[in-house]
């Protein structure tokens, strides 16, 4: 379970399993209900607090302006007409890239339990219910240029983290992955969608050079938000990578400066990436 130690997972096995076992005979528990609810409430006394106390000012898109099979042109006025109409293609779990991703281990006693393919098909399906947006905490890292922006020609969009939560209503929600070198442990058999954000929040740790915060929302496809918090943009700049086509940072230029929206070019000073301000020419 997120959070808790080893000892505190099989202390919370042992009680899920007394429940299973008594559901699985028909008979009550041995335990009461009072008596297992101070067990919890122990094992609550045992755990720290989780608290997030820095939260990043700006979130980092890193997008590809070609696809396979589509027109470069196509593809480029997608991207930028996202920005323009102030809006955000959330895919669903099918959709993702890591093919490790959305995996569980489920506790011994949950395997047992007679629910379990119930438990394991809701889970299965939860997780198509979400649309899920990938951002990032930074905008200069060279393998998020190189994988999500292809090979340095793409463009990484940042959005003010504060307006964009505003902007996107209170149905959605934001979470800072979780790397880690074993899949989430599923420890109970009720109340899966705890189960099911936390998978979808977990993925293995040689992704963490992702450094990935992850919007979940109700609806999957395009997902609308307010353009400006307070006259502060959601979309405060754009970066123009090193190897983009001339032409291509000239339509971005020109799109972006007609809703204000500041456009970055990318230079190397050896081993470190830098962004100048591009202006209009006088």
């Amino acid at each position: 379970m997120a959070g808790h130690s080893e000892r505190q997972c099989r202390y919370i096995d042992s009680i899920v399993h007394d429940l299973n076992e008594g559901c699985l005979i028909g008979q009550v528990a041995s335990e009461t209900r009072d008596s297992l609810c101070n067990r919890l409430r122990r094992l609550d006394s045992m755990t720290a607090e989780i608290e997030t106390y820095a939260i990043p000012y700006n979130l980092y898109r890193y997008r590809s302006l070609r696809r396979i099979g589509k027109p470069d042109k196509e593809v480029l006025d997608r991207e930028l007409r996202s920005i323009e109409q102030s809006s955000l293609w959330c895919s669903d779990f099918d959709n993702m890239n890591d093919p490790m991703e959305g995996a569980f281990e489920p506790s011994a006693a949950v395997k047992e339990n007679r629910r379990y393919a119930e438990l394991a098909q809701t889970i299965r399906d939860g997780k198509l219910g979400y649309g899920m947006c990938a951002f990032s905490e930074a905008k200069d890292i060279e393998l998020m240029w190189a994988h999500y922006a292809d090979e340095f020609r793409g463009v990484c969009v940042s959005y003010s983290f504060r307006s964009l939560r505003y902007g996107l209503g209170s149905d959605k929600s934001f979470t800072r992955l979780c790397y880690s070198d074993s899949p989430p442990r599923v420890v109970n058999t009720t109340g899966p969608q705890n189960d099911i954000l936390r998978i979808l929040s977990t993925k293995h740790y040689r992704w963490q050079y992702e450094r990935e915060w992850r919007l979940f929302t109700p609806v999957i496809g395009l997902n609308q938000y307010h353009r400006k918090l307070r006259n502060r943009p959601v979309v405060t700049r754009v970066y123009a990578g090193y190897r983009m086509d001339p032409s291509v940072r000239q339509e971005i230029f020109e799109r972006m400066n007609a809703i204000k929206i500041p456009v970055y070019v990318m230079s190397l000073e050896n081993y470190s990436i830098k962004f100048r301000l591009i202006r209009r020419p006088r």
